[in-house]
């Protein structure tokens, strides 16, 4: 039997949150779904962040000799060299 406050809302020690079937186990509440979408959200953004820092600063280190070009033409074809090894 689940016991409520005098103004309608279940107590927050846990007790109202039993499951159906009568196990022991707490039920879903409504919100935790969303924590977790929100979490797995963010581990995935803080990975991703990481990656895109690491690739800049490779991309840097392998073109840093073609960042005083007199034209974009003269940047994009030294950093072409540099990718393709040459």
């Amino acid at each position: 039997m689940t016991r409520t406050a005098p103004n309608g809302m279940a107590p927050k020690n846990g007790m109202a949150h039993r499951r159906a079937d009568g196990g022991g186990g707490p039920v879903d509440r409504p919100g935790r779904s969303k924590v977790v979408t929100a979490v797995v959200t963010s581990s995935l953004v803080i990975v991703v962040s990481g990656l895109a820092a690491v690739f800049l600063v490779w991309y840097a280190n392998n073109t840093q000799e073609c960042y005083q070009p007199d034209s974009f033409h003269q940047y994009t074809q030294c950093v072409r060299e540099h990718l393709n090894g040459n």
